[in-house]
């Protein structure tokens, strides 16, 4: 398991960088503007899933099949000023 918080800016921010033995990611916007989130790292505010403020999100981008677990990287953008997305990455375990 690992866990950062990453200041997000209105270009896109690289929150977390893709990890083929991630099995789940949780992101939470600490800030207190709304955080536009994607895979795309030439994103803006203006698309991506919205992250409001205090939300949390799981296994982005979401998907209810239990065999799917998004592994890419994940970009984060503000309109303005700044905010603050946590996120919790949990990987396999190996011996």
């Amino acid at each position: 398991m690992s866990t950062n918080k990453v200041t997000i800016s209105p270009t896109a921010t690289l929150i977390i960088a893709g990890n083929y033995e991630r099995v789940s990611l949780e992101l939470e916007n600490q800030g207190t503007v709304v955080i536009s989130i994607s895979d795309d790292s030439s994103m803006d505010s203006t698309v991506g899933v919205t992250l409001q403020v205090g939300e949390k999100r799981s296994d982005f981008p979401p998907g209810d099949d239990a065999k799917f677990f998004y592994q890419g990287p994940v970009y984060g953008a503000v309109a303005s000023g700044t905010a603050v997305c946590r996120y919790v990455e949990w990987v396999t375990y190996r011996e």
